[in-house]
């Protein structure tokens, strides 16, 4: 059982608004990100076409890719959004559900090993693209701004679970 901290039970200090900030403005960034341009795919010198995450996936679905498509959707969009979503529920259930504030987190954790799979993925496409003659490809702003989310939500869910789960204090502790 993951013991919640008497520091994290007042969600309402200066710790527990950065840490909502930080995962508003990484779902921001990712949602952003999903939309904008991301990959930039060159051929021939005359075809020139841009793939947002989002219409990447669309097009993998459209061309009948339906498991290649979902296992993507999951991991770049479902998973980012999954962990921020939790995050904001584990900070707003501090104080009157800490029961689920510790299922929350131990979610959370499973979630977070899973959070960077989408990046490698897009890694490994570019890499493949590239493979192939005169064609090239370039990352674009939409993936950087995913990045960024994906990492900035990283960091807040690593310090929102440092303080969830701090030692609690005992009165005895504070006086001696």
């Amino acid at each position: 059982m993951i013991p919640v901290s008497r520091a994290a039970r007042h969600p309402s200090t200066s710790v527990g608004i950065l840490l909502r900030l930080t995962l508003i403005v990484s779902l921001i960034l990712i949602v952003t990100g999903l939309y904008l341009p991301a990959l930039s795919i060159s051929s021939f010198y005359f075809f020139n076409r841009e793939y947002s995450l989002i219409g990447g996936i669309m097009t993998m679905y459209d061309e009948g890719q339906v498991w290649l498509a979902g296992f993507i959707f999951t991991f770049t969009v479902i998973f980012p959004l999954l962990k921020i979503v939790l995050g904001l529920l584990a900070l707003s259930t501090i104080k009157t559900a800490p029961l689920m504030t510790r299922k929350i987190l131990a979610a959370l954790s499973g979630a977070s090993k899973w959070s960077m799979l989408d990046v490698f993925a897009l890694a490994l496409i570019v890499v493949i693209i590239n493979g192939k003659i005169l064609s090239s490809s370039q990352l674009e702003l939409g993936i950087g701004l995913f990045a960024a989310g994906v990492l900035l939500s990283t960091a807040a869910i690593y310090n929102l679970r440092r303080l969830l789960s701090a030692p609690m204090m005992s009165p005895l502790a504070a006086t001696g």
